[in-house]
């Protein structure tokens, strides 16, 4: 039982990782494709959104230009990071049940559930 609850628990990690990861990926891409127009061209900012060693030919101006975009996406990161938060919250909120079921009363509905299955499978 505690292993199954350990590894729900890293599931649920790796998902919460990816689900930022992604937001904070769009939030970005977001950022550097409105940002960064009329600064740059449209292939440097291609180039920007694939490796940050492009930067290293561009000029003074654009730089700053580049690293103002991606302080501005790194601000909006923890807003959204907080609306996640808050819908999961409020989620969470949704499941509670005043009197929840025992564990004897699940396993029995799980027995019950199976000899269902089991006696439709040998009818059938």
């Amino acid at each position: 039982m505690i292993a199954s609850a350990q590894g729900l628990e890293s599931q649920a990690r790796l998902l919460g990782g990816n689900i930022g990861l992604a937001l904070s990926t769009v939030i970005l891409n977001s950022h550097l494709t409105t940002d960064l127009p009329g600064i740059l061209t449209p292939q440097q900012i291609e180039n920007v959104r694939r490796s940050l060693n492009a930067i290293e030919t561009f000029s003074p101006r654009e730089v700053v230009a580049v690293a103002e975009a991606f302080a501005n996406a790194f601000k909006g990161q923890p807003q959204a990071c907080t609306g996640v938060s808050a819908a999961c919250f409020l989620l969470c909120f949704l499941t509670w049940q005043r009197r929840p079921p025992s564990f004897v009363d699940v396993e029995e509905k799980k027995v019950q559930f199976r000899l269902e299955t089991t006696r439709d499978l040998e009818v059938a």
